[in-house]
């Protein structure tokens, strides 16, 4: 059959095949039915299939991801036995040495594949420049695909003793980091929690 193009291949019936033998008794549904309604033998996965019948794909299961909702901390990072932070090149910065925002990648030890959250940082463009690493910012992490911030870290200047404070996506405090009056010269820290109860020392 043509029809204005190649000829159109029809695989044959098996019912039309010499030696086919169904498995029930046919029984057409309707005058209009194009097949009675019999039950046909299968040939097994990785078997040569029989004339007139089209071989069986083995089909893979699919891998369903994990499903995590935007603000959930508690899912997101719960099912997370590690993971790790890829701070993304800056360009402009390696050209010309100017300062420029940071962003950072999360990836999850399961999926390496792809991140699992994005972070940016949000500063003053003269702060970058002139207090280098000591200069205030104000970080929103936030879920892969959406602009929902699922945590927020927010870090003061100050000259010694550098702090940082954490609170989700609402402004809800979860902890600080504080460093040890007594260890400037030192990466020394406390952790504390949401109600500044000391957790590590």
């Amino acid at each position: 059959i043509t029809a204005g193009g190649p000829s159109a291949h029809f695989i044959p019936s098996p019912m039309s095949q010499p030696g086919f033998t169904p498995l029930g008794p046919s029984t057409p549904t309707s005058p209009a039915a194009s097949y009675p309604s019999t039950t046909y033998a299968a040939y097994p996965v990785g078997q040569p299939a029989a004339a007139g019948f089209a071989p069986m794909v083995q089909m893979q299961p699919m891998i369903q991801p994990v499903m995590m909702v935007p603000g959930d901390i508690n899912g997101l990072l719960g099912p997370l036995d590690s993971f790790f932070v890829k701070q993304l090149v800056e360009m402009l910065e390696v050209m010309t040495g100017i300062e420029t925002c940071n962003r950072y990648e999360v990836y999850s030890k399961t999926n390496p594949h792809g991140p699992v959250l994005f972070a940016k940082e949000q500063s003053d463009f003269c702060a970058r420049q002139c207090l280098g690493a000591t200069r205030p910012f104000t970080m929103p992490i936030v879920f892969s695909g959406t602009q929902q911030p699922l945590i927020v870290l927010n870090r003061p200047f100050k000259c010694c003793a550098n702090e940082c404070f954490v609170t989700d996506g609402s402004g809800r405090p979860l902890g600080s980091i504080k460093q040890k009056i007594c260890a400037c010269c030192e990466r020394l820290f406390h952790i504390y929690d949401g109600s500044d109860q000391l957790l590590y020392d």
